[in-house]
């Protein structure tokens, strides 16, 4: 007599938010929206005490739903805390992150649990699709999924396999219970924290490029390079707390940054001690040699998207990035912070026992016929 079918795990979706009117719709919105079964997962948004109507448009649709949507106070205002705040107050056996900036696809939930559970992965995450909705934002978008503007970085692969990190996540409850919760000192870069955190302690992060969301990219220059410079910052907090971590692609803004800085400083020194050939060569060496990678990939990006009119957009674009991330990581690593400003990492643990029993192979093939 064949096993009976077990039902589905129950998922609980931690969105945590602050200021997210314009967009709240859309991301709560394509949550409520998913094709998992509608009585086998709960949403609960994280609100950072809002000042505008974020918190009115989220009521409005829980009255509309007949998913359990709960809104909960997040007095600290800052991602960690939210999310700290919803595992503990979820019921699901699986935690699954979104943003108040992104909407997920329709199968976003099943493909997350169908993944965690036939990987035996610690966290699974997907792709994502970064979009605009005007010039500016629709460059920055085309930008940032090129490998000269991000580097190639996981969020942006098309591969699935094991990865040092993935955008947002999705865990086994007792994944919390064996790597800890997330840091609150970490206002950006939580989930890289975590996920190298997790990977440090002998878990597994796992990329399905079948899983996609879509991020809406800032609209001006400011908000982009302001959001980048915390990228680059809180990248090297990351590295303190947790040692190395880094890759090639980490290095080059930085890199870019102090190339720049040498060739102001060379500057100043031909009009003060006299010009020369070597030091006009070091004044042009990096600007030149970027200005000519950066023309390069534009000119590729533009052919690609067929956006010839985007082209000094693009050049734009990428120097935003690149400054700012760059600068944000020289900053953050001159103004080393001290140890204890950071949460301790819990005790090394074994790995749970992989989802190879009849149990979750029986689970496994019920998310995936969904």
């Amino acid at each position: 007599m064949s096993e009976p079918d077990l039902p589905l795990p129950f998922v609980s979706v931690l969105m945590p938010v602050r200021n997210e009117a314009a967009f709240i719709a859309r991301s709560l919105g394509a949550m409520l929206a998913q094709d998992y079964p509608h009585d086998r997962y709960e949403i609960l948004v994280l609100d950072g005490m809002s000042d505008d109507a974020t918190r009115a448009r989220v009521e409005q649709m829980a009255r509309t739903t007949n998913l359990p949507v709960r809104l909960l106070d997040n007095p600290a205002r800052t991602v960690p805390p939210a999310l700290n705040l919803g595992i503990r107050e979820a019921r699901g056996d699986i935690i699954l992150r979104m943003d108040g900036h992104t909407e997920a696809a329709p199968d976003y939930v099943h493909r997350c649990v169908s993944a965690l559970l036939n990987t035996g992965a610690d966290n699974v995450g997907g792709a994502v699709d970064y979009v605009g909705e005007d010039p500016f934002s629709c460059a920055a978008g085309m930008v940032s999924q090129s490998k000269f503007g991000c580097g190639g970085a996981p969020a942006r692969s098309s591969r699935e396999g094991s990865v040092d990190t993935v955008s947002f996540g999705c865990w086994r409850r007792e994944a919390f219970s064996r790597f800890g919760l997330f840091d609150e000192y970490f206002v950006r870069t939580q989930d890289s924290e975590f996920n190298y955190r997790t990977r440090l302690l002998g878990g597994r992060v796992w990329m399905n490029p079948c899983i996609r969301t879509r991020y809406f990219n800032r609209s001006s220059p400011r908000r982009l390079a302001r959001q980048y410079f915390q990228y680059g910052f809180w990248k090297t907090r990351l590295m303190y707390k947790l040692g190395g971590h880094l890759q090639w692609r980490h290095l080059v803004p930085p890199a870019f940054v102090a190339g720049c800085g040498l060739s102001v400083v060379a500057l100043i020194w031909q009009l003060l001690a006299g010009p020369s050939r070597l030091g006009w060569a070091v004044v042009f060496a990096t600007p030149v040699a970027y200005a000519l990678a950066s023309l390069f990939a534009s000119l590729c990006l533009a052919a690609r998207n067929r956006a010839w009119s985007m082209l000094p957009l693009f050049m734009l674009i990428l120097a935003i990035l690149h400054t700012a991330w760059g600068t944000g990581f020289i900053v953050g690593l001159l103004r080393r912070p001290p140890r204890t400003c950071y949460a301790p990492l819990p005790p090394a643990t074994p790995p749970a026992t992989q989802p190879d029993s009849a149990e979750s192979a029986t689970r496994a093939k019920d998310v995936s016929d969904i």
